[in-house]
């Protein structure tokens, strides 16, 4: 429920028109706590219901390389935040390159799946790899370009943009965080918002934060 309030502006499909109880006339013995829970999410659901007449679109710019492993969590959160932003809502673009691994055979099959929600997804693959020579900087600019490719043919094409660019890469996300990006960069009216890592400092014994880069 605490998620349901911070992250109700997000909210972009239509919520169900009933709740579980509407059928029922007599609140069942031992359940007004689930009574009282899912009238308030319904109360938070319906509050935003106006918000859908002026979607907000996403368009998730995602980078892989040798990331088998990585893949279904990914995805698995790319899932249920798309569930909560409206999977109409949300373009996914993932730009493959060099993979030694199964990437390539797996992105085939979340590609379907991607596809049997709604979901528009384009997915490019290179065998491209970063050369011996090359800035480490100016090849991660050129791939994430390479993900970007389809925002701007979207536009040139069919006149279509995205209010928000999310960049993703072989990361395990949790839904809270990326939910709390966006919220984030919304709630600010931010121009680029970034994540942030942290990691357990034993000497000091506490966290340090830095930025993703």
């Amino acid at each position: 429920m605490q998620a349901l309030d911070r992250y109700a502006p997000l909210i972009g499909h239509k919520p169900p028109s009933k709740s579980l109880w509407d059928s029922i006339n007599v609140i069942p013995s031992g359940d007004q706590d689930q009574w009282d829970r899912e009238n308030r999410r319904q109360r938070v659901l319906s509050s935003f219901q106006s918000m859908n007449g002026q979607q907000h679109k996403y368009f998730f710019a995602i980078n892989l390389y040798n990331s088998f492993d990585v893949i279904p969590d990914l995805f698995s959160t790319l899932f249920r935040v798309a569930s909560v932003l409206g999977f109409n809502n949300v373009f996914v673009s993932i730009y493959e390159n060099g993979s030694k691994d199964q990437t390539k055979a797996l992105l085939n099959i979340f590609d379907a799946l991607l596809r049997s929600v709604g979901m528009r997804v384009v997915i490019r693959t290179s065998q491209r790899t970063r050369g011996a020579f090359n800035h480490r900087i100016e090849y991660l600019a050129e791939v994430r370009n390479a993900a970007l490719v389809p925002l701007h043919e979207l536009r040139d094409r069919e006149g279509e943009f995205f209010d928000t660019v999310v960049f993703m890469n072989d990361i395990l996300p949790c839904v809270d965080d990326v939910l709390e990006l966006i919220w984030q960069s919304r709630k600010q009216n931010a121009g680029v918002t970034c994540a942030a890592d942290y990691m357990f400092h034993d000497e000091i014994v506490s966290f340090l934060g830095s930025i993703a880069g």
